[in-house]
């Protein structure tokens, strides 16, 4: 629907993409992985904007570590499937607890910042909104549907909306391939569950990823 503006921030650090969808005539806006606290206020405060839902495409601590700073600062309902629910409470199962090792495996020969090494254990609250298999949001006349996406994690999701845009989180990226090797991670799920609804999406549908560039389906030659 042409009302839908999508608006893309990228965290420097961990090069992840967080999203805020704006309805556009409504005031009303859905973050989609809120990675970067400052940038989602200063966008929802210059646009006048009240924020409805927070969307997780899954519990990793890259894609959620504003996730209170938004809840206290929105009041907004989080949105998640039942397994990224759960795992969101876990330092563990969210990898926060792992993260400086991450970053220090990412780094490689380039220099950490300097509070790298002293990543506090991240727990959340459990979403307001959970869902298993799959669920619809109708919100400003577009039509969001979620549905449980496992592979790269246990919690992660696929967020459809109208059709046209596709909000894939870790679990389809143009310049990435699949990871499995985090805790939770399951390719076999994957193939089982994942892909076949991968290659229900017409070509021409808009792919945001969780890292990396936009792109179509078409672009991608497995689909």
């Amino acid at each position: 629907m042409q009302n839908l503006e999508v608006h893309c921030f990228t965290d420097q650090l961990n090069e992840t993409n967080m999203y805020i969808l704006e309805a556009k005539g409504t005031g009303s806006a859905v973050l989609i992985d809120p990675s970067d606290g400052k940038a989602a206020r200063c966008c929802l405060e210059k646009k006048a904007l009240r924020l409805d839902y927070i969307i997780l495409t899954h519990e990793h601590y890259d894609h959620i570590v504003s996730l209170k700073e938004m809840q206290a600062y929105s009041g907004a309902k989080v949105v998640a499937s039942k397994n990224c629910s759960d795992r969101i409470q876990d330092p563990g199962k969210n990898i926060s607890k792992y993260f400086h090792v991450i970053l220090a495996f990412k780094a490689k020969d380039a220099p950490l910042p300097e509070n790298g090494d002293k990543i506090e254990p991240y727990y959340a609250n459990p979403a307001d909104i959970v869902f298993e298999d799959a669920m619809t949001l109708d919100w400003q006349g577009h039509r969001i549907t979620l549905r449980e996406a496992p592979g790269h994690s246990p919690g992660s999701i696929l967020a459809d909306i109208d059709g046209t845009h596709l909000f894939s989180g870790d679990t389809l990226s143009y310049e990435h391939e699949l990871v499995t090797a985090l805790p939770g991670g399951n390719r076999a799920a994957y193939e089982a569950v994942t892909e076949p609804v991968l290659r229900c999406f017409a070509k021409e549908t808009l792919v945001y990823p969780g890292h990396g560039r936009v792109f179509s389906m078409e672009e991608i030659s497995a689909f």
